[in-house]
């Protein structure tokens, strides 16, 4: 098929806002899914590194573990554009390579959010090369669209037993970047619009994943709103809350027996960083294949500091692992796991 026409049909379904669904990936597993937090190619981490489709060397250290989970969701904090005419004045615009999204597929990333503060960061143009790059690659994407019909369409990720809802939400600025009714951008998190995306989720019997781009930047801890977000999520039907933003992890919180992380940090983010402590955190999810198996929750810190890692994130030492503790709390259950180096926690599966 002509690639010109391999577009067309994808704007159709852009335009009617459809909800892509992920089939069963192709690695050998041990999670279902895994989760990482932001994510930027840019043009100087991607030629420090030597990376390409054929070679994502940005993921070197990370490949084993990359590759021990059915579907891998990063948040994309950027733009895959090269038409760099700036959406309105921004002290940080993120573009990202063409290629950006052909090295993070060849990596073993297949879903991404796109509700943040820099997907609009070039307008539309930059919105539609984003999600065009990312079709043609086989990635799938949460969180922004041509409206806030589009932007709120949920992934629903099929699994052996069970299927998984995924949204995505900002509550960053500019409100300029939030999606209307008749303007394209990124799903707000207005409280009552996230009630009723979880809640319709919840109801479908799906295991729901929400997922929040909020609080402020090198901030180690949620502010209250944050807190009050996720605990809305959970009233909703949401199974798991994951953020990110900050650049750092942010504590863990059990509410109602289901987990929230306020903040997984970074993963891949090619700049260097303004502090010297950002770290990131890998999620990885394990849902059950009976009634009675609990729901297992893996926890990977990662070493994400470029002044250290050179654009090539790996995971922390046992040491920083150790450390890590302190970010969970005693309700979530968790015991010291191995191979990967992190924790292991341990919940219902059942209604919370």
């Amino acid at each position: 098929m002509h690639p010109n026409i391999v577009k067309y049909f994808l704007l159709i379904g852009l335009a009617i806002g459809s909800v892509p669904a992920v089939g069963e990936a192709g690695f050998d597993s041990s999670a279902d899914l895994q989760f990482f937090g932001d994510v930027m190619l840019s043009a100087r981490s991607v030629a420090y590194t030597n990376s390409s489709a054929i070679n994502p060397r940005l993921f070197a250290a990370t490949a084993k573990l990359l590759s021990s989970a059915q579907h891998n969701i990063v948040n994309l904090e950027g733009v895959i554009t090269d038409t760099l005419l700036p959406y309105e004045y921004k002290r940080f615009l993120l573009p990202m390579p063409l290629d950006s999204a052909a090295i993070l597929r060849s990596a073993g990333i297949d879903i991404v959010t796109l509700a943040n503060n820099h997907t609009m960061d070039f307008g539309f143009q930059g919105l539609l090369s984003t999600m065009v790059a990312l079709s043609n690659s086989g990635l799938v994407y949460a969180g922004a669209g041509i409206n806030a019909a589009a932007a709120a369409a949920p992934v629903i990720i099929s699994l052996p037993g069970q299927s998984v809802c995924l949204l995505a939400f900002s509550r960053t600025l500019p409100i300029s970047f939030w999606a209307g009714k008749h303007r394209a951008g990124t799903a707000v998190a207005a409280p009552q619009s996230v009630i009723d995306q979880i809640s319709a989720c919840a109801k479908a019997g799906l295991y729901t994943v929400a997922a929040f781009h909020w609080g402020q930047e090198e901030r180690s801890s949620p502010r209250l709103y944050q807190e009050e977000l996720a605990h809305l999520a959970i009233d909703a039907g949401a199974n798991l809350v994951i953020g990110h933003h900050p650049h750092r992890i942010q504590r863990m919180e059990v509410y109602k027996g289901r987990p929230i992380l306020y903040s997984l940090g970074n993963f891949a983010f090619g700049s260097n960083p303004l502090q010297t402590d950002q770290g990131g955190l890998a999620v990885r999810l394990s849902l059950p294949r009976g009634s009675s198996e609990p729901i297992i929750l893996d926890l990977i810190p990662l070493d994400v500091n470029n002044r250290v890692v050179r654009f090539i994130p790996r995971p922390a030492s046992r040491a920083e692992v150790d450390a890590f503790e302190a970010y969970i709390p005693k309700a979530a259950n968790c015991r010291r796991r191995h191979a990967p180096e992190g924790w292991s926690c341990l919940f219902k599966s059942g209604p919370a």
